[in-house]
């Protein structure tokens, strides 16, 4: 079962998604650290299903998802 969720930071080499877009993902394929309380899930671009980003719903012919 594939999840979704937020991305907050990326890496230099990331080319596309952006912080604040909703990424579709294997939870069981994820490794999680823990900073000042709060955790966080570390993924590489390659291993997400989709991306969904609201720069995206104005483009034309676009539906917001890709990948």
């Amino acid at each position: 079962r594939l999840a979704w969720a937020e991305v907050v930071a990326v890496g230099q080499s990331v080319r596309t998604v952006e912080p604040g877009d909703r990424v579709l993902y294997d939870p069981e394929d994820r490794a999680e650290v823990e900073v000042r309380g709060v955790a966080y899930v570390l993924m590489r671009e390659r291993d997400l299903h989709a991306v969904a980003a609201e720069r995206l719903e104005g483009s034309e012919d676009s539906t917001g998802l890709y990948l």
